[in-house]
């Protein structure tokens, strides 16, 4: 009996251990995310300033290609 509760606390071990490693992985995506993000408005905020452009050029410019990689197309 005393060995079979030994287990089941070791199991709840594993479990709440498993959980974190989860948990941080989720969160560094969510870091990574967020800098990529922020790399990206400091790259247009670069570009505003460098060239003045009016801001409908500038919309046609900057497209957010997807949820989690914004990308700066250029015009040709």
């Amino acid at each position: 009996m005393a060995n079979s509760k030994r287990l089941e606390g070791e199991h709840s071990k594993s479990c709440v251990k498993l959980q974190a490693v989860a948990k941080g992985v989720v969160v560094r995506r969510q870091a990574r995310i967020a800098s990529h993000y922020m790399h990206a408005l400091a790259r247009l905020q670069v570009t505003v300033r460098v060239s003045p452009i009016n801001s409908h050029e500038l919309t046609l410019k900057f497209a957010i290609v997807s949820s989690t990689s914004p990308v700066l197309v250029t015009s040709t």
